[in-house]
Order: structure tokens, then sequence, then C-alpha cells
């Protein structure tokens, strides 16, 4: 591929290789460029090592990556914000960043501003007298079904025939501009860089950031993209958010690809809307260990029945095995199992190459996902191996499902549906079979509260007995029917102002689900993330026309509460505030505050327990994180605070997680009681972490406390949850929440000394360890207790616990003095 890239710079030298921000580089000014980061690897005497790339220019990492295939090397994207220790894992020998945080990595580091200044030497082609095929090219980090990072690694003759492929089959040529969206630590980037390159087309530049996605049809335009490739999620959210005609901006488009996720019938119609009559839509089936291993392309005209999974691409044999090894005829399931030369070499673990297995010329690759071959060879997907269901590309086992549920809700029976609302999504229905229908409303926001699943359902439906059809089976489209019925009775009688309303109608949209509670939590309940809780308040700030706080669903995280606060005209009392729970206040009890952030209340399941009015004067204390980020230090929002709670002696202070540190913080100050539950003890970092560690105790809890079977269940669930949020491309964004957290824990003297501490420690957290229990201990001046709940983060607040936490709390302070 190198003598392919010198051709274009040697021939075309003033032909434009990079546009990014306004500026351009071409292919003789691309070469320079490299060129000096080569000659600085080479004056290092670093050869056939792997070189790290971290740096804030998409543009510097592009030219870098060159540098370092010039120099005899190969390159790693690291991923910004990556959690794990990548440098016990991949045997990296050099950095090239200009980032403080990657800095401070023991690996010697080169400052991609120094490295510019080097002088250029003569290169060494390197590649004309030595065998290339089989020399590293690229490390790339995935996730993928796993918990932890993986590190894949990628040899020439891969990469070769992957990029190959795609100019010869797509007829990339000069005259095409390629974008380049994502981050380059994503293996999608290979897709952008590569093919570009080696047939002197032009690759244009986008930084992808959470308020920039409506700018993309603009940059299309003004790149004169002919080649885009998006998720299938941004294409969605893009067609949703765009106020303009996107059809005019997408004029120069030939050819789209959408991947890294499911493609949905919506994704296509909306393909025809939008797209060119002459351009094309290539659905891939592809992975980071494999590239593309099947592909379809089709046109505006491919009817919606002939789109499948595509087929197998050249040089890629894809077998369907069954559960001997054994060949599956066509029609009839397996696990597909890939056989190349062609595909990556294998994984670093502990900095060692861990290869996968070979037969002959053929490396072997297990992908774990199930399918069948048509008769037309074709290939269909059906999910993954171990009964596991793919829904809007999570995937989850329902019959585990159905047996968690039947054990929260105390069931007889529980069938899980899938159906899909009107923008094409999958979602889940949970029908109830119990012993006496109860309220019209199945107590859904409860039940997924106590459940560990990366899918819930968005609807509960209570039945006496489930209806049957007339072969005695349960009649699925009676029982879909009478949720539908019940979904739609029970949001119109809850919608009571156009307000309301329309938040209700945005949230649907930028979701895309249909919400039928309207005290549904955005995170917790409803699959919110940070990225679309901005371009939610976005919508809402345009349709109100009024300026909106980006984090305003951090504090108001219902749509009735939302509702709320801009119903009284944005009249929200300034935070901190005591949000009285009794009616009246009286001076011979102590007063217990729960501190929560904003309007969110945590604590439902402990005050319907033994925590009352008759022992406590009990309030909210409810504070504003996010003060932190608008330029307020976190010590002046202490002060705040402290006076707030300056008339009450000796106060009881209950805090979860982070919101401890900030109790421990007025305990100094004011004494009284601490109460924390699942607090970690925060270092004074920049950037706050959970420790690696910590994460094996949610494994370890559910082997100790679970059947052996169930346990492999739920960890196998966990795991893959765990390794579809770390794949996704929003795991590079940073929440309002992380950032006030890390920002104030960095401003904050943390509290030496504390008095009167009860500490609840959820056994199977992965937030916290007993270490964390022990360095509070540390500093608890007077009387501490430690309380251990068998179950995961914030197990505590749990309806099953809350009764035993109670008289915990009760009992410790009964025993202290305030």
């Amino acid at each position: 591929m190198l003598d392919r890239f010198l051709y274009q710079v040697n021939q075309f030298p003033d032909r434009i290789a990079i546009k990014a921000n306004g500026h351009s580089l071409t292919y003789g000014e691309l070469m320079k460029q490299a060129s000096v980061v080569s000659s600085g690897i080479q004056n290092q005497g670093i050869k056939e090592m792997c070189i790290g790339i971290s740096l804030k220019s998409k543009t510097d990492e592009l030219i870098s990556c060159i540098g370092i295939l010039l120099s005899n090397n190969h390159f790693f994207f690291i991923p910004e914000g990556i959690e794990d220790a990548w440098w016990e894992q991949v045997p990296v020998s050099l950095m090239i960043t200009d980032r403080d945080q990657i800095k401070k990595t023991a690996i010697p580091a080169f400052d991609f501003n120094t490295i510019k200044k080097t002088v250029v030497s003569e290169l060494d082609q390197w590649w004309e007298h030595e065998d290339i095929a089989k020399k590293l090219f690229c490390i790339y980090c995935t996730s993928g079904s796993t918990s932890s990072s993986k590190y894949v690694v990628h040899d020439y003759q891969s990469i070769a025939e992957d990029t190959n492929r795609q100019v010869d089959e797509n007829k990339i040529s000069e005259s095409d501009t390629l974008d380049f969206i994502f981050a380059s630590s994503f293996s999608s980037s290979l897709a952008s860089i590569f093919p570009a390159l080696i047939s002197g087309a032009s690759i244009a530049i986008f930084d992808l950031s959470p308020k920039n996605l409506k700018d993309i049809p603009q940059f299309w335009l003004d790149q004169q993209v002919t080649f885009a490739t998006l998720t299938s999620s941004a294409f969605r959210t893009l067609a949703r958010i765009s106020t303009l005609n996107l059809a005019s901006f997408t004029k120069s488009i030939r050819f789209l690809c959408l991947g890294g996720e499911p493609v949905l019938e919506s994704d296509l119609q909306l393909f025809v809307s939008y797209f060119p009559d002459n351009s094309e839509i290539q659905l891939a089936y592809a992975s980071t260990e494999t590239r593309t291993l099947s592909q379809l392309r089709i046109n505006q005209n491919t009817p919606l029945e002939l789109i499948h999974d595509g087929f197998p691409v050249r040089n890629k044999t894809i077998k369907i095995l069954d559960q001997n090894g054994k060949d599956c005829p066509a029609e009839k399931e397996g696990e597909l199992v890939i056989y190349s030369p062609y595909i990556s070499l294998g994984y670093y673990n502990n900095g060692t190459l861990h290869p996968h297995k070979q037969e002959g010329e053929n490396r072997v690759y297990r992908t774990g996902d199930c399918g069948f071959f048509s008769t037309d060879g074709s290939i269909r997907l059906t999910g993954r191996t171990h009964s596991m269901q793919k829904v809007n590309g999570k995937w989850v086992s329902f019959n585990e499902l159905e047996n968690m549920i039947c054990l929260v809700s105390h069931s007889l029976n529980c069938k899980i549906l899938r159906n899909k609302d009107e923008n094409g999504f999958d979602y889940l229905i949970a029908c109830l079979e119990v012993k006496d229908l109860g309220s019209d409303n199945a107590p859904s926001n409860s039940i997924n509260t106590q459940i560990k699943s990366e899918v819930l359902p968005r609807f509960y439906l209570e039945f006496k007995d489930f209806p049957l059809n007339a072969n005695g089976k349960i009649d699925k489209n009676k029982m879909l029917e009478m949720a539908q019925d019940k979904e739609f009775s029970n949001i119109s009688d809850q919608i009571k102002d156009p307000i309301t309303q329309q938040i209700h109608q945005i949230w649907c949209q930028q979701l895309g689900v249909s919400i039928s509670n309207l005290d549904a939590d955005f995170f917790t309940d409803l699959g919110g993330s940070s990225l679309l809780s901005l371009f939610v308040v976005d919508e809402l700030a345009r349709k109100f026309d009024q300026d909106l706080e980006s984090h305003l669903l951090f504090q108001f995280r219902t749509i009735s509460k939302l509702a709320q606060f801009l119903n009284n005209t944005n009249e929200e009392k300034p935070l901190p505030l005591i949000d009285w729970i009794n009616s009246e206040q009286k001076a011979h009890l102590p007063y217990l505050f729960f501190i929560e952030i904003g309007h969110f209340s945590s604590f439902k399941n402990l005050l319907a327990s033994q925590i009352s009015s008759d022992n406590y004067n009990l309030a909210y204390l409810r504070i504003d994180l996010f003060k932190v980020l608008q330029g307020h230090h976190s010590e002046k929002i202490m002060e705040e605070i402290l006076d707030v709670l300056k008339p009450f002696s000796s106060p009881v202070l209950l805090a979860t997680s982070f919101n401890g540190f900030i109790a421990a913080k007025i305990n100094q100050k004011l004494g009284g009681a601490l109460i924390l539950i699942d607090s970690p003890w925060y270092k004074k970092d920049a950037f706050v972490k959970i420790p690696i560690q910590n994460r094996l105790l949610p494994i370890y809890h559910r082997f100790r406390s679970l059947p052996f079977r169930q346990a492999i269940q739920q960890v196998g669930s966990l795991i893959l949850g765990y390794g579809i949020k770390k794949a996704t491309p929003k795991k590079g964004l940073i929440s309002p929440f992380e950032r006030s957290v890390s920002l104030f824990v960095s401003q904050s003297v943390h509290p030496t000394k504390i008095s009167n501490l009860v500490y609840f420690y959820s056994t199977g957290s992965a937030m916290t360890s007993k270490k964390d229990v022990e360095n509070w201990k540390k500093i608890a001046d007077s009387s501490f207790s430690a309380v251990d709940i068998l179950g995961d983060h914030l197990d505590a607040l749990s309806e099953a616990n809350s009764d035993l936490v109670a008289r915990k709390i009760n009992e410790f302070l009964a025993g202290i003095a305030l």
C-alpha cells in the first residue's frame, strides 16, 4: 500500500489529499510533514515497534500514522478517555501526543509540536527490499461483547486486502472525496484514510462533537463529499434534527455506508427521501477483527424484501457451523466462523500477541454471531450464541429477562414481546400473569430499577390469565393489541397542557421510543445518554424560543418535572435549598437531610419503610453540582450549602455515591452524623476514575450469591452490556455530571475528620471497594459502623433492602448523641 500512496505523491503532488477546517494539504505537503515524523522516529532508532498516537487534531493524527508506517513501525490510535491500563496490554515504545494526560504514562513521548521541527533525513524505502505482507500495520482497541478492552492486531496483508477491495469494488478515484467523521481510534477510520490515499482521492475531516452533528450536511456540501459514512443512529438523529432540506446538501454523495448498528427499514426510507436518485447505500457486516465480511449494495429501487445481511466479500470464507463443528446446510442456523489469511492476527494481552487459531494459510475467527445462509448465498443474522437476541443493537436473553422480572414482581409468569414503534425501533413489552390484578398500571419503574439488564421493557401489562389462541397457545397478537391500547389511553390521560405535550413529543422523537409514563427517568428508565440530552435541550430551546442550560435534563429528569419547571416560566428556586418532606418540624426531633442533585428523588423506598416523620424532621437538601461548570469554585458552592444548613444543629446527612463527598465536607464543619451509601473515596485528581479492580466485584458478587447457571447468565449479560457501552462512539463523550464531579474534586480540600458515620457497602458495586470503606473509617473521629449489602451499586435503596437499611440507620442514630 505504501507504494501506491507514494505513486500519488510523486505523480500528483499538487492534488488535494486532506481538507479540514478551512485549510487543505496536497499529497506533496502531506508527504513532507509525514517525512518529518518518520525522520524523528528513525532518529530515535525505533524500528518495527508499536507507536501510540493521541493528538487533538485528526489531521495531525493522520499525518503521524503515515509517518509511523514510513519509518517501518506500526501505529495505535489511543482512544480518548480510555479507562483501561492499555499500556500494560500493548507494547507501545513511543508516544506521539499533545495531551498532558497521556504524557503522564511512563512511556517515552514526543510532543507533536516538537517533532514537527525535526530535520528531515533521507527516507529509507524499506518496503522495497522487505517482505511487507506479514509486517504489523496497526492496533485498534475494541470491546465487542466483552467487559474489557481488546487490542486487535492487523498486519499489512489484512489491511491491504480490505482497502484494495473497497477501491476496486466502489471505483474510488481521484474525483472522490471521502468523509472522515468519527474518531481515529474507531476502526472505521481505516475505511476513510487508506482507500482515499492509495487512489488519489481527498479526505474531508470533520471533528464531530455533541453540539455539531447538525453541521454535517453543510460539511458534506462545502467539501463536495462523494463517499459518506455514518452510524445508523447518527443518520437517524441527523434526519430528525435537521431543520433544513437535507436533500439539498447531499447532491454530491454517490455512496453512503451505514455501519456499526442495525439498519432499520425506516433508515432506508430516509435514504430514499434525502439522497440522490443515482446514489447507493452499503450495508456491511463487519468487525474490528475481520474488517468487512459481507456486504449488500442497494439503490433507490431495491425492494425492501430483498434486503439481507449481505454476500461474503472476496478472499474471506464464512462458514456456518453447528455445535459439532460441521457445516450447516442452507436455511439452518449455526455460528458464523471466518477462515481467511486477510483478517487480524489476534490480540495483544499483557504485551504479548495471542494469535487466532490457524488452519493452513487461514486464520480462524469465531464471531459468536448466529445466522444462516439463504439458498441464494446471502447471509441472514439471527442473533448471538447462547440464546441472545438483538434489540436495537444490544443483546439480551429473553428467558433470563423473563425470569428476573418474575422474581422481582412476584408474578406467576412473564412473557416478553417485541414490538416496533413509529420510528422503526424495537421495544419490549413485559406481560405479567398475576394472582390478583392491581392498579391499571403495572409498576414498571419500580421493577426496572431492580433489574440489571442492558435492555429493559418499556411497558408492563398485567393479566389475570394470558389470552390463548385457537391452538391453545399464548396469543401474542392479542397481548400486543391490548398493550398498545393501554399505552395510548395511559398517556392521553396524563398529558394535561400543551407544554407537557410538546416535551413528550420531543422526547419520543429524540429517544426513538413511545413514552407512556411521564415520570419515567430520561436516563435510567428511557435509555437516554449525555449526547441525547444535549439534542433534546437544543430542540426544546428552539421550540420554546428560550435559552436553556445544557444540563437541564440532569436537573429535571422526567417529563412531569421538566414540564412543571417550564410551566412556571423557569422560576426555579435557586439551589441549594431545603425541600421539606414533613408538613411541620418538631424541635425535639433530629434533622435528617437526604442530599440530592437537582430535583431527582432516589429515596422513595427508604421513605416508605421505617424512616418516618415520627422519628425525624425529614427534608431533601437539593444542591446544584453543575454550578462548578459555570465558573463557580467548589469551595464557594460548599459555603452556600453550609449557610443553608447552619440553622440546624447536628444535622444527619444521608448521601449516595459522589454526594457522600459533599456530605462529609458538611459534617466536618457542622458535626452531626453521616449515612453514606456506596460513596467512593475520591482522590484529588483531574479525572475521577473507577479503580480497575472494582469492575470484578459485580462478577464476584453474582458467583457468590447466585446458583452457578444463573450467575453465568448474568455475568454474560453484564460483560456484554459493558462491552457495548465501551464500543460505541459515545464513549468518548463525558457527561456534564462526570465533568462536574471531576472539577469539583480537583478544586476541593478533602475532608480529614468526620463524626458518627454509618457506611452501607454493596458487595457487588463496581464503584466502590473495601478499600473505600477503610479510607472513610480512617477519618471517622467517633462512632463508625459498616453494613454490607449483598447486591450491586446502590442496591441498599432497593425495595428488597430498604427495611434492613432503615433498621440499621435507626439503630445507629439511637446509639449516638446528637
